[in-house]
């Protein structure tokens, strides 16, 4: 498994939609549960809709039916799809706003 990193702002992200009265949308990826709920914990305290996915295969199907505003993925994740889903969102013309 790989490392695990925190990601802290002190600034909100805003949505990339257009209605700007939407609450932005984060996704993190990563097989460790602890991190993941680690990192809800952290987002917690700003105004954000927290969508987890624990392999590529179930991020993809969130990005596609929940549309997130912001993705923090482990690319060494158990069952060695996170590459590939980075690969995805680069080769998705629906993904490659979202940073």
């Amino acid at each position: 498994m790989g490392q695990s990193f925190a990601v802290l702002s002190p600034v909100p992200f805003e949505t990339t939609d257009p209605d700007k009265s939407k609450t932005p949308r984060l996704m993190v990826v990563d097989c460790d549960v602890n991190f993941v709920e680690s990192q809800r914990r952290v987002f917690r305290a700003y105004d954000v809709n927290f969508l987890a996915a624990f392999n590529g295969k179930q991020a993809i199907w969130r990005i596609v039916t929940e549309k997130p505003d912001l993705i923090i993925s482990d690319t060494h994740t158990l069952y060695g799809d996170g590459e590939n889903l980075v690969q995805w969102l680069h080769e998705n013309s629906a993904s490659l706003s979202i940073p």
